[in-house]
């Protein structure tokens, strides 16, 4: 069964309902499919940028799940790098948030968006290159020397990335939108109508 969940996708909550059919002929199957999955639940996190931080890392992803399809690939393939960096609340109680980089691959088979490195704090991380540091260290290495996947290697390049209007201001260390001169792509100052709003059509780049 664990095979069928890892190489099939089937849903933690169908492997349930089949542990509690099973479960009658095998009392000794686990209640819970992550005891099934051998799921890690505990991480050493880091006390950063004012929070909580784990980072997962590109390469276990990269091994994991490219390893069965190596083959396709040629030698010197350059994976393509979708990044997403998003703030997430937790709960409506607290400020508790999670500030998650995710990376999908957007040239291979697996498009399945996996986790690179997690923050979990009060606020935004308070330090951008703490945030990013592990990242940018381990996508440099890739992009310029390859990850050895078997007899092969790959490489990896950023191909976008992804953020809604306030983590893109944090990502890019500008003003947000909602300020004056908070527009990321032409040099107008902005009119307060209520709201920041950006009028002008004509302006420089």
């Amino acid at each position: 069964m664990n095979a069928l969940t890892t190489d099939q996708n089937v849903s933690n909550v169908n492997v349930s309902h089949g542990e509690n059919i099973l479960r009658v002929s095998h009392p000794d199957l686990p209640k819970d499919p992550r005891t099934l999955l051998r799921t890690e639940t505990q991480y050493d996190t880091e006390n950063k940028c004012g929070g909580q931080y784990y980072y997962f890392d590109i390469s276990r992803y990269v091994l994991d799940q490219l390893s069965t399809s190596i083959e396709s690939l040629s030698d010197g393939f350059r994976l393509h790098l979708q990044i997403n960096i998003d703030g997430l609340p937790l709960f409506k109680s607290t400020q508790h948030q999670f500030w998650p980089i995710l990376g999908r691959f957007v040239n291979t088979e697996h498009k399945k968006p996996f986790i690179i490195g997690i923050f979990s704090g009060t606020s935004k991380p308070n330090n951008l290159d703490e945030f990013l540091g592990e990242f940018l260290n381990e996508y440099r290495e890739f992009n310029m020397n390859g990850l050895n996947i078997g007899e092969k290697v790959v490489y990896i390049d950023i191909h976008s990335v992804i953020c809604d209007a306030p983590a893109r201001a944090f990502v890019k260390c500008v003003k947000s939108f909602s300020g004056y001169h908070g527009c990321d792509k032409c040099t107008q100052e902005g009119e307060w109508k209520g709201k920041m709003t950006f009028p002008e059509t004509n302006v420089p780049l």
